[in-house]
């Protein structure tokens, strides 16, 4: 079987000159996964700008991947660089393996305003889930 394990920061936001980081740890025994992948999309709302706009970004928020063993930093939309020119970003990262860690990065820099509100979707596969231990049979409320 192949999982796929998320996590959803939704509106949310960073101040100016702030960087918010999340740590994703990848648990997986083997590596049977169709696409044993992690993605990071990053979306928010920027301020309107003129017509006539050279960088059209008005509130930059850039989002960086980093793996902690390799320490290898991966930018968003297929670039070597932070894109100061999209609000919205992902970074994917193939062939993840057993006990790899990353830490992703939202940073908030040259704002038009104290803060930015966000949103952040990361996934990765992962081949065994984990599961909360239920009981079989509902315990009964206590009696009056």
């Amino acid at each position: 079987h192949n999982y796929v394990s998320a996590r959803v920061v939704d509106r949310t936001f960073v101040e100016d000159g702030k960087t918010d980081a999340y740590e994703v740890n990848v648990v997986a025994k083997g590596n049977s996964c169709a696409r044993p992948e992690l993605r990071a999309t990053l979306v928010w709302a920027d301020p309107p700008v003129t017509a006539d706009c050279v960088k059209c970004v008005v509130n930059d928020l850039d989002l960086t991947v980093v793996n902690q063993q390799t320490g290898e930093l991966h930018y968003p939309n297929g670039r070597t660089s932070k894109d100061d020119r999209n609000n919205v970003e992902r970074v994917i990262i193939h062939d993840l393996h057993e006990g790899a860690s990353f830490t992703v990065n939202v940073e908030a820099s040259n704002l038009d305003s104290a803060k930015q509100y966000y949103s952040l979707v990361i996934t990765w596969c992962v081949v065994e889930r984990t599961t909360i231990n239920e009981p079989d049979t509902p315990t009964s409320a206590p009696s009056s």
